[in-house]
C-alpha cells in the first residue's frame, strides 16, 4: 500500500520546529479503507527558573483548595 503524498507532506509539516519529541504517522485499514493518523508529541524540559515558579504555583494552589477558596 503506497502512502499518498499529500499525506507524507503533512507529516513532513508536523515535524518542523520540533525540538524534542515524536511525530507518527499511523495507518488503519477498516474494511478496505485506510485511515491515516499523524500524532505531535513535544516534551518540555523546564529550567530550574521554571521549575521553582511551577512548584510555587502548585503549592499555592493546594494551600487554597485545602483552605476552600474557589475563586
Amino acid at each position: 500500500m503506497k502512502t499518498p503524498p499529500e499525506i507524507l507532506d503533512k507529516f513532513e509539516k508536523a515535524t518542523l520546529d520540533l525540538e524534542y519529541g515524536s511525530v507518527t504517522l499511523t495507518l488503519a485499514v477498516k474494511q478496505g479503507r485506510s485511515r491515516y493518523v499523524i500524532a505531535r508529541e513535544e516534551s518540555y524540559i523546564p529550567t530550574d527558573e521554571e521549575s521553582v515558579r511551577f512548584s510555587g504555583y502548585s503549592n499555592e494552589i493546594s494551600k487554597q483548595h485545602s483552605m476552600g477558596y474557589h475563586g
